[in-house]
Order: structure tokens, then C-alpha cells, then sequence
């Protein structure tokens, strides 16, 4: 067998409307954005005989660990680089990203085209292991890109459809409010207790969320009522603040931009003790939004919504 060198990328995404809601059942939009993990591996002779053993073992290891496995397993015949435009654990699907690309390479070195759905497949054991009982939402993003309506039947059964819109968007930005201490698996996991002990309030929440993805769905499928997207975004902040996955902090922020005309959303899993990740926000003057971050020393990022899924960025064999 020739040497080979793979290098793919997978974009990070946000979710418009959904967080958590998600989990149990309840439809979410997300899209995904131009920020991306490029994941190369270099092979040398035979390779092909670690490849199917990558793929059983890979998806039950640690993200921190993978790098290690991959040339342990693999006697040093196969090896790894990694590379991110993502902060991670902010709520922009860094793991997601990371483990589509990991799963689509390590699928294009045992086959010779890409099947997305069993990459999908592939990238959701890994972040089983990360995140415990994730969605499935942010690794479907990863894999297929563009905007995409996703909800979780069962753990077997996830329905997701691609929302083919030509909005042209006002210009958007990403703040980050900053990192939360939380992980994303115990931030579901906080949720999940709330939702135990106040499962009539949970499910009202859940489905005034679920309301709100109904409204996003049609403001992007029909292009009417633009002027509604940033009202709906902000009834979805205010519904997550309810649900007490945003802390002080995210709020204050929030809360600051608002005062002078914009929204802000917490695009992920949120943060209570600190951070809460990082923040969709929107404003019909984007140069008064851009002045007034400066003027507070907040990173601003002007982001692009509905990047393509995964990419293979190079192959060669010799």
C-alpha cells in the first residue's frame, strides 16, 4: 500500500434557535460558519491494516488522547495534525467540527469516496463520548454544513432536513462572553435536573422555544418578515435565560448591547459560574455596534451564517 497524506476540514456552527430544547425531542436550526478544524493524517506503508481498528477504538477516547492513540495503535504508520480556527468549549461546536473531520479522513482512508451519512455516524460516537448525551445537532452541522433543521426522535431515529434559503443576512457577529468553567455535559446534565424537578415549567419553556424555531424556519424558507429574525432570537435568549443555562456575566453584556439597539444570544450550551460562550449578535447599525465593543475592549467577529459542511482540503498519494 502507497503512502498517503489527507488533510479535511469541518466547519463549527451556531444554533439560531433550539438550545437544549433539543435534547428532549423539540426541533432546533443551526447553521454552520466559516470557521474550521483541519484534520491531516500521514500515512506510511500499509496502513490500511490500523485504519479499521482506528475506527473501532477512536470514538471512545478522549479528544486530549487521540493524537497519542492514532500513532499507539497504528505502530507510528499513521500520524496527526490538528488544527482549529474554533475556541473550544464556547459553544461553537469545536468538538463537533474536530470529529466530523477526524471521521470523514479516517473514512476516506479506508474507502475512496465520502458517504456523509456514515461519516455523520461515525463523528456522533465521538462526541457520545465527550459530551455524554448530546443532541446530535452539532455534529450534523459539522458533516452536511449550510442551514439545517435538526430533531432527535430517538437515540436511533434523527430527522434532519436542509433549509435552502437565499436571505441575505444584516451583518453579524460573534461576541464571546467568555468561556464557560461548565462542559457542555454538565451543562445538559443541570438542564436535566431542572427538568426533573419542575418538569411542568421545563416543557412550557421547551415549547415556547420550539414556537420560536417554527417562526426562524419560516423567516428563512420564505424570506418575509426579516425584520422579525433579531426579535425572535432575542425571545429565544430571554427563554434560555429562564431556563438558567446564561449566567450574570453573559447577561450584563447582553443586556449592554441591548440598551443601544442590538440583540445578543447565547448560541450553545451556555454558562452559569462565568462565561457563557459565545454570543450571536445582530444590530441595524453594525458601526454603533463595532464602536461601542471597542469602546468596552469586547472582541467583535463578523461571521458569514451557512458555510459548507465537510471539505477534503488535499490528498496525495506516492
Amino acid at each position: 500500500m502507497s503512502k498517503r497524506n489527507i488533510c479535511i476540514s469541518a466547519p463549527g456552527k451556531i444554533i439560531l434557535a433550539g438550545e437544549h430544547a433539543v435534547v428532549y425531542g423539540y426541533p432546533a436550526i443551526a447553521a454552520a460558519i466559516e470557521k474550521r478544524t483541519y484534520v491531516t493524517l500521514s500515512c506510511g506503508e500499509n496502513y490500511a491494516n490500523f485504519v479499521k481498528l482506528l475506527i473501532e477504538i477512536l470514538p471512545q477516547t478522549p479528544i486530549a488522547q487521540i493524537k497519542d492513540k492514532i500513532q499507539k495503535i497504528s505502530q507510528n504508520t499513521i500520524t496527526a495534525e490538528f488544527c482549529s480556527e474554533l475556541p473550544i468549549g464556547c459553544g461553537i461546536g469545536s468538538s463537533a467540527s474536530f470529529a466530523a473531520a477526524l471521521s470523514a479522513a479516517l473514512f476516506l482512508l479506508q474507502h475512496s469516496t465520502l458517504n456523509t451519512e456514515k461519516v455523520n455516524e461515525l463523528a456522533y460516537s465521538f462526541e457520545k463520548t465527550q459530551h455524554g448525551n448530546p443532541s446530535g445537532v452539532d455534529n450534523a452541522v459539522a458533516v452536511f454544513g449550510g442551514f439545517l433543521r435538526f430533531q432527535k426522535i430517538s437515540e436511533q431515529q434523527k430527522k434532519f432536513s436542509f433549509l435552502k434559503t437565499k436571505i441575505h443576512f444584516p451583518s453579524m457577529f460573534l461576541l464571546n462572553t467568555g468561556k464557560p468553567i461548565e462542559t457542555t455535559k454538565e451543562m445538559v446534565g443541570l438542564v436535566q435536573k431542572r427538568f426533573q424537578h419542575s418538569k411542568q415549567n421545563i416543557e412550557r419553556i421547551f415549547n415556547e422555544i420550539a414556537q420560536v424555531v417554527a417562526q426562524v424556519e419560516r423567516i428563512l424558507l420564505t424570506q418575509h418578515q426579516l425584520d422579525q429574525f433579531a426579535l425572535l432570537l432575542q425571545s429565544n435568549e430571554m427563554l434560555l435565560e429562564e431556563l438558567g443555562v446564561v449566567g450574570d456575566r453573559a447577561q450584563s453584556m447582553i443586556r449592554n448591547i441591548e440598551k443601544i439597539g442590538g440583540i445578543a444570544k447565547i448560541c450553545g450550551a451556555g454558562g452559569v459560574t462565568k462565561g457563557s460562550g459565545v454570543a450571536l449578535v445582530m444590530h441595524k447599525d453594525p458601526e454603533k455596534l463595532v464602536e461601542f465593543t471597542k469602546k468596552h475592549n469586547i472582541k467583535l467577529e463578523a461571521i458569514e451564517l451557512g458555510s459548507e459542511g465537510v471539505r477534503l482540503e488535499k490528498m496525495r498519494a506516492d
